[in-house]
């Protein structure tokens, strides 16, 4: 099981950049191996807005956004949890990557709530080379389950951009917490049947 999933996160790399590369490949070998212009400033990985807090038992739909990106192709990535305090329960590429209008291609999500995490990314491609979205903007919603309360810390690793030629581009990213809390119900309830006697 473990060697199939390992094939299968391997499968999406390949996937990204098999399908840039034939989506938006240049008219010669020369122009595809032209480096990338986007080398002066690195994108910007980040969660967006997570809730400060999050009721045990509920769900809730994080954003996956990028900013400061030019010309995005592609990106996979992969987020770590602890599985003790949440579960993902699905995922879905957003529309941004192709808001230029290129065809984009989801990449997973591959889930493991046992180990605790989730992977995930997207490609374009565009037999016109229609460049690639730049700036900032919403890539990915991951739907999350808060199981106990407890501090949570969410963390990236894995993570890959490239543009529309496959090249890489360079990006940080930036970890979130979540806390859980425990339904307010179980919270008050002694205290109300306490003063009911």
């Amino acid at each position: 099981m473990i060697l199939k999933k390992r094939i299968h996160v391997l499968a999406l790399l390949v996937s990204l950049i098999m399908a840039i590369m034939i989506g938006s490949g240049s008219q010669n070998g020369a122009a595809a191996a032209r480096p990338s212009t986007s080398f002066d400033t690195a994108a910007v990985l980040r969660l967006d807005n997570p809730p400060s807090v999050i009721v045990a038992g509920s769900s809730y739909t994080l954003t996956l956004s990028i900013d400061n990106v030019t010309n995005l192709g592609g990106f996979q990535t992969r987020i770590l949890f602890n599985p003790a305090y949440l579960a993902v329960e699905g995922g879905q590429l957003a529309s941004w990557l192709g808001s230029t209008n290129r065809v984009t291609f989801a990449l997973g999500p591959v889930i493991d709530n046992v180990a605790g995490y989730v992977e995930f990314g997207g490609a374009s491609g565009d037999p016109h080379k229609t460049p690639g979205p730049s700036g900032s903007g919403p890539l990915y919603y991951v739907r999350v389950r808060a199981k106990a309360a407890g501090q949570v810390p969410l963390t990236f690793s894995n993570t890959l951009l490239a543009d529309i030629q496959a090249n890489p581009l360079p990006v940080t990213v930036q970890s979130a917490n979540l806390t859980i809390i425990a339904p307010l119900g179980s919270i008050y309830l002694p205290f109300v049947v306490r003063n009911q006697r």
